[in-house]
């Protein structure tokens, strides 16, 4: 769409051009038809323009002439103008007589090139002669006017100010009108003296300068790069200089940016560690950078004499061809190819190379272009984890070692085991392939740290998640240390012992529940028996004194919660064992055992499950989780009290205790298995927090909701896996 609607302004452009002419005037395209004309040229003022658009314009001059002679004329004229390498100045002028209503009469015919987007197509001026020494200025000012560059014609007298400017000119400069530009010279639209010198001396040299550029001036004093083409030219006698100027500041930045780009590349390649090279399909090195002169020896004159297999020694250089013939077939890199660099002194570096094709813009290979490294390091590493690879396969851990970048080079049958991944799927993986990005950003900023002397130790340890083959983690430590090149100059890789540390995590998070236990206990011996012990011993000194049954009453209850109190500290003590040994038991069966030896007064048990329905389970802790909620129910609810047990629906394997009471508030829902929580005055806030205690220990889920009826719902889901 961009092309179609560029074509149509400088269609309409050219319109608006030959319109504005006062005498005849046709443009033509390559064929020699009329692309445009204006209205001096219809013989009648009844007839359209579009009438003649689209015609040779040959048939119309074979038409108007008086002769067949006069038609040839101008139709070697329109050759001309068009001629490729043309030997004549335009444009080219021919006079014929045409019949006209009044008689014969001589008309001249000017034929000059004009550009058409894209294309060469011809410009004809016709009217009748006039002073030849007043027209032929007026010939090239109407001619200029019809060009889209910026055209300048200036007299060769002392101000040498311009004399004509086109419509381009005024644009290219600013002004407002020709008027406006019309008295300023070219020299003074230079920014820069010397500038002005050199084109005035070219000019006063040579009588011409063609595409002198340089940073010129608008009116408004903003700069732009233009380019200068002029020449003196004699017109009625005198002499005067046609200039045309071009605004190529586009031009100039993609020069500037190309050279920058250029200039970074050269630097980057010039920076790299590694010999960069590019050889043309003949064998030429044409490009290189220093340190290929580095690690040659060999001087710009006699590196660019070499082919690519002279480059390394004659027992390689068969391999060497072989690979370029091969890449230049295939069009395909080679990534990794390994041989010696034969240097100027005789010694035999080994290198690994890598080299891809070059091409132009047609597809076809021009030359092949890539890098070497040396790889005399890698080799004596190489050499020294063969050498080590024995002893570290005897360790029991898990072992390691890195290279610089942080790729696994050696792994023992240990970390494979651990990982579930097989030594070659390991081998020049990125450790990240076990490990998070957290911890290998942790990781390479403590080696970085220690290689840049930040640290003074060479060495660290991590606890991390090492991440299996199948997806699945287990806890970990990770003794990493730094490995160095001989001199202990040059940081080279490290090396690491992971140990599975899942017991002792397990260990350390089984002593820290195991305090917070001894924390509750503590605080029930200080705080939570202490009240009823108090009770008991007031109440004792008024039973002394008074006899009264009432009394010995209150001590007896007193005595009692102190005995629940402490039933519940053993019940919760045994709760923190994981329950490891299982037995199957009905839940109906369960269920009334525990019913009959909870106080559950004038309540109501329905079982809603089949009699067969089985749990696996510890029966002694399983009946404390029983007696609990049927006595949380009971002492939260007014009767008459119905508490129903049955399994839970749908996919979920498990059961449920629910009543038919007040139900429990959301908002309370959380906080209820707290230790010590309670709405009741006399509650110990045990009982919810002894049964969640033993069915986590069960390995299963408790959550409570809301019943059926209203009352509360508590589900114990047993296969965690759905929960």
């Amino acid at each position: 769409m961009a092309g179609a609607d560029g074509q149509t302004s400088d269609t309409d452009q050219n319109d608006a051009i030959i319109e504005s002419m006062s005498a005849t005037a046709y443009l033509l395209d390559s064929s020699l038809n009329i692309a445009s004309t204006n209205r001096e040229s219809l013989p009648q003022t009844d007839v359209s323009i579009d009438s003649f658009v689209g015609d040779n314009v040959m048939d119309l001059i074979e038409e108007i002439v008086n002769c067949e002679e006069d038609a040839t004329r101008v139709r070697n004229a329109i050759d001309a103008a068009t001629d490729e390498n043309p030997e004549r100045d335009f444009p080219v002028t021919v006079g014929v007589e045409t019949d006209a209503a009044i008689g014969t009469t001589t008309r001249e015919y000017r034929c000059a090139p004009f550009d058409m987007a894209g294309e060469t197509g011809v410009l004809i001026v016709s009217e009748e002669p006039g002073d030849p020494e007043t027209q032929e200025l007026e010939r090239y000012k109407q001619l200029c006017d019809t060009l889209t560059v910026a055209v300048a014609i200036t007299t060769n007298e002392a101000d040498g100010g311009f004399e004509f400017v086109n419509q381009a000119a005024v644009d290219l400069f600013g002004a407002d009108s020709k008027q406006e530009l019309n008295g300023h010279t070219l020299c003074d639209r230079f920014a820069e003296p010397r500038d002005r010198e050199q084109y005035s001396e070219q000019m006063t040299a040579n009588g011409a300068t063609e595409e002198y550029e340089a940073v010129l001036l608008t009116l408004d004093g903003d700069a732009f790069w233009g380019s200068v083409t002029a020449t003196v030219t004699e017109i009625n006698g005198q002499e005067h200089t046609i200039g045309v100027i071009k605004d190529i500041t586009e031009r100039k930045q993609n020069q500037r940016e190309l050279r920058e780009e250029r200039a970074l590349i050269d630097g980057i390649v010039d920076s790299l560690p590694d010999i960069f090279y590019t050889f043309d399909t003949d064998g030429s090195l044409v490009e290189y950078n220093e340190e290929l002169r580095t690690a040659t020896g060999y001087d710009q004159q006699e590196l660019e004499t070499m082919a690519p297999w002279e480059f390394v020694p004659e027992t390689e250089q068969g391999k060497i061809i072989d690979a370029i013939n091969r890449l230049i077939d295939s069009k395909e890199d080679i990534d990794h190819l390994e041989a010696h660099l034969l240097t100027k002194s005789g010694d035999e570096i080994p290198y690994a190379f890598s080299v891809s094709p070059l091409f132009d813009a047609d597809g076809t290979v021009i030359g092949v272009t890539g890098v070497g490294r040396d790889i005399t390091d890698r080799r004596k590493r190489e050499r020294k984890l063969e050498q080590h690879r024995e002893v570290i396969q005897a360790v029991d851990d898990a072992v390691y070692l890195l290279d610089e970048r942080g790729h696994f080079e050696l792994v023992n049958d240990a970390l494979t085991e651990f990982t579930g991944y097989s030594r070659e799927e390991l081998l020049g993986k990125h450790t990240s392939v076990i490990k998070s990005d957290a911890v290998v950003e942790e990781a390479e900023s403590t080696v970085r740290s220690m290689v840049l002397g930040d640290r003074t130790d060479d060495e660290e340890t991590f606890e991390l998640e090492i991440q299996r083959a199948d997806g699945t983690e287990f806890p970990a430590e990770d003794h990493m240390v730094l490995l160095w090149d001989d001199d202990h100059e040059r940081f080279t890789g490290t090396a690491g012992i992971i140990r599975d540390i899942t017991e002792r995590k397990q260990n350390e998070e089984m002593l820290q529940r195991q305090n917070e236990r001894l924390e509750k206990f503590a605080s029930m011996i200080s705080h939570d028996l202490r009240n009823p012990i108090s009770v008991a011993e007031g109440y004792v000194d008024f039973a002394e004194r008074t006899g009264d049954e009432g009394d010995f009453q209150k001590v007896r209850d007193a005595l009692g919660r102190m005995e629940r109190m402490i039933s519940g500290m053993l019940t919760m003590a045994t709760a923190e064992t994981i329950v490891e040994e299982r037995e199957p038991l009905e839940l109906a069966v369960l269920s009334k055992n525990a019913w009959e030896t909870a106080q559950t007064g004038g309540a109501t048990l329905e079982i809603e499950t089949e009699s067969q329905q089985t749990i696996y389970g510890d029966r002694d802790l399983l009946l404390n989780v029983f007696e609990n909620l049927f006595r949380n129910a009971v002492d939260h609810n007014e009767p008459p009290l119905t508490i129903r047990v049955g399994t839970l629906d749908g996919d979920r394997s498990g059961f449920y205790i629910a009543d038919n009471g007040t139900g429990i508030p959301e908002d309370e829902r959380e906080v209820i298995f707290e230790h010590g929580y309670t709405t009741s005055h006399d509650g110990t806030g045990f009982g919810l927090d002894i049964v969640s205690e033993l069915i986590t220990a069960h390995g299963w889920l408790i959550r409570v909701t809301a019943g059926r009826d209203g009352g509360a719902r508590f589900e114990i889901n047993t296969d965690t896996d759905n929960s």
